[in-house]
């Protein structure tokens, strides 16, 4: 399947809530917490990990113009739009990082860029 057909989250549940009539309770489903792979391994915080993570936060900061990016942060949902995508390509290379426009473009967060840029460099 491609990457945005991926499920977001993940929810182990013993069984599901039921209203009255027996069916599912959806109301009862958009209250619970929801969490990913990433905070079930203990990664929730969204803190780098590696020094790669941590560059790319550093870079996506000031290329947004935003307080703080985590690793689970996708660029586009941040503001970030093509014109911008250049610049931080130009950036992250300046800084030693190369990456094809299109992983940008294919990777859902930036901990997927950094696995990718990782692989690439490998």
């Amino acid at each position: 399947l491609p990457s945005y057909m991926h499920p977001q989250h993940l929810l182990v549940m013993a069984e599901l809530p039921l209203n009255v009539n027996g069916k599912v309770d959806r109301k009862a489903l958009q209250g619970l917490p929801l969490r990913g792979e990433e905070q079930e391994e203990g990664l929730g915080d969204g803190t780098p990990r590696t020094a790669l993570e941590s560059q790319l936060c550093d870079i996506w900061q000031e290329v947004l113009g935003v307080d703080t990016v985590t690793i689970h942060d996708n660029f586009f949902e941040l503001g970030g739009d093509s014109i911008l995508s250049i610049q931080l390509a130009a950036r992250a290379q300046a800084e030693g990082v190369d990456f094809a426009l299109e992983d940008l473009f294919e990777c859902d967060t930036l901990a997927e860029l950094a696995a990718t840029i990782d692989d690439g460099q490998a």
